[in-house]
């Protein structure tokens, strides 16, 4: 079954119409809150049965806040039944009702591109049902998902495999450890994960870690100028201002200074331009970069 998602995850397409394995990613409606989360499903379908895993992630308050879940479900009656298991892991700051499951219903389009529906807690005797809705879409490429780079965290699919280059970078050893060397900024491999388009003449970008916090740090690079150094990610907001003249395009590039105790080296960017907020998740080893362009409207 692992290996199924595996090649679902990644080789986007290949399923049948009415396959619903996949990547799935959008956001998460609350009616009582008014609150609404970034949700990630990865799930693959084995028959009319369904399983897998759901991310769900929100900043509140400069702080950066987790819920990572198995899932289950079938496929009925040209509709996609989802229902949350118990938190494997989370960071909130009280801890969840026990007993509560969260089900979601997905009508089943004829392309099965998009997941929207609606979704209900069930009733205990001290809670009762919270209502709201999810919308979502398939995803083919999964670098920036928070979902799949805390799955390969947990070691529940490979690691990400590296990025194409111009010219191939060969790998360095350490003589005595025998173990992979970091390599500098200019050595390593470089992809890009977002393209995000700005309006204001100055933008503030907020570092947090993607889950729960290993002592990753980062260093942040602007057209190749350093900006932040070895930044330690935490639950908390790392903010900083950003100048951005008119007609210009930016690079702004992540760089691992570690990988932390849950290798790779995730994190979120958060870039705020304004009203509108971007939120960018990424990924980083000691042999890639990962970078974010960012564009000025004329």
């Amino acid at each position: 079954m692992k290996h199924l998602l595996i090649i679902f995850l990644f080789c986007f397409g290949s399923a049948s119409a009415q396959d619903m394995s996949g990547l799935y990613v959008g956001s998460l409606y609350n009616d009582t809150t008014k609150l609404t989360q970034q949700y990630e499903l990865a799930i693959t379908q084995d028959g009319d049965k369904v399983r897998g895993h759901a991310y769900t992630t929100f900043t509140l308050d400069n702080r950066f806040y987790f819920g990572f879940r198995k899932v289950r479900g079938r496929v009925k009656d040209d509709k996609l039944f989802i229902e949350e298991d118990d938190l494997i892991e989370n960071n909130f700051p009280s801890p969840p009702a026990k007993g509560i499951r969260r089900l979601s219903v997905f009508p089943i389009n004829g392309q099965g591109f998009t997941l929207v529906g609606r979704w209900e807690t069930n009733r205990t005797r001290k809670w009762a049902p919270v209502t709201g809705t999810i919308s979502l879409l398939k995803r083919g490429d999964s670098t920036s998902s928070a979902l799949v780079a805390r799955m390969r965290e947990a070691k529940l699919i490979p690691a990400q495999p590296a990025p194409v280059a111009a010219v191939p970078v060969p790998k360095k050893t350490d003589p005595v450890s025998q173990r992979p060397a970091t390599l500098s900024f200019a050595e390593r491999q470089i992809y890009t994960v977002q393209t995000v388009t700005v309006a204001s003449d100055s933008i503030q970008i907020a570092l947090y870690d993607n889950g729960l916090v290993d002592g990753d740090s980062v260093s942040v690079v602007l057209n190749g100028e350093p900006l932040l150094r070895n930044v330690k990610l935490s639950e908390q907001a790392v903010r900083h201002t950003i100048k951005l003249p008119a007609g210009n395009d930016y690079e702004l590039v992540l760089m691992a200074e570690n990988l932390g105790t849950l290798p790779p080296n995730t994190g979120l960017l958060v870039v705020t331009d304004g009203a509108e907020r971007y939120n960018v998740y990424f990924s980083a080893d000691l042999n890639t970069n990962a970078r974010i362009i960012i564009k000025r409207k004329q």
